[in-house]
């Protein structure tokens, strides 16, 4: 498995978390709920720039 498709997966991941986190938090953006939401852009935009670049 490419890590690019790894890191998509992990992407879906922690936006989900973050989703959920602030489902718990009564629908308010708290600290955690951020911080996943993040780290889930964050690995969506590297695995779609290895995509782009074809690596990975």
């Amino acid at each position: 498995m490419a890590a690019r498709d790894i890191l998509a997966v992990a992407a879906v991941l922690f936006v989900v978390a973050a989703l959920l986190r602030w489902m718990r938090d009564g629908r308010r953006v708290e600290p955690a709920s951020r911080t996943w939401a993040i780290v889930g852009l964050l690995f969506a935009a590297v695995s779609a720039w290895l995509r782009w670049q074809g690596a990975g």
